[in-house]
């Protein structure tokens, strides 16, 4: 594993792909809140944060295992605790708004010459409508969330799949996102990686993967634009 914040030196960047919540969209709220609502509807307390946040890791399941007091990784217990959670945030979507700074950072990166995606591990049809709304499609090339049985898994497949679909080199990409999975991804596919501590995910963990972490898209953007030009 890469244990600093070294721009690469082999292959310029040319391309940056962004994680969605938490990185993107200013929604961390709006899924907490969610999650209480999964939490409501199986007779257990609302969790506040922190608690979320010190529960969360992938799979999902076994997060929402320890907060839910209960194994839901059967196929059809996870199946309604997806589907729960989806009504819950889809009820909310009004809530939900584009990062202060993503506008200008897509902004500066396309000015830079690079080109932009979004990938999420959100459900496919949730953000895809979310980022029609907010102008992010005019940004990018591709938007790729993921199917109801795929959500809560890990995404360095998902990653893999959409590098592919772009026709883009692994080592000419750089992953922007808000949690240590973002950084294992990234580990396992090639993709260089900078982390924001914008979600859900503390900047001591998000240190802890050796990646570089900065604490706006703004500054991810510094990283991208001195990888690019190096």
């Amino acid at each position: 594993m890469r244990t600093g914040p070294e721009a690469p030196r082999e292959h310029r960047i040319r391309h940056v792909v962004w994680d969605w919540n938490g990185t993107l969209l200013d929604d961390n709220h709006v899924m907490l809140a969610s999650v209480n609502d999964v939490c409501a509807h199986f007779g257990r307390p609302a969790v506040d944060m922190r608690t979320w946040r010190a529960a969360l890791r992938r799979p999902l399941w076994l997060c929402y295992g320890t907060i839910l007091d209960r194994d839901v990784s059967a196929p059809e217990d996870w199946a309604e605790v997806v589907r729960l959670y989806r009504a819950a945030y889809r009820g909310r979507l009004g809530e939900c708004r584009l990062a202060a700074d993503a506008e200008k950072t897509m902004t500066r990166v396309r000015d830079a010459g690079l080109t932009q995606s979004v990938l999420s591990m959100a459900l496919h049809e949730d953000v895809t409508s979310l980022a029609t709304r907010f102008g992010v499609h005019a940004y990018v090339e591709r938007i790729d969330g993921v199917l109801p049985e795929a959500a809560g898994g890990h995404k360095a497949g998902h990653l893999a799949a959409h590098l592919g679909q772009l026709g883009l080199e692994p080592d000419e990409c750089l992953l922007v996102g808000d949690v240590d999975d973002d950084a294992a991804a990234a580990e396992q596919v090639g993709t260089h990686c900078v982390l924001v501590t914008t979600g859900m995910t503390s900047a001591d963990e998000l240190r802890t993967t050796g990646r570089p972490v900065v604490g706006s898209l703004a500054e991810a953007f510094t990283f991208a634009s001195a990888a690019a030009s190096s």
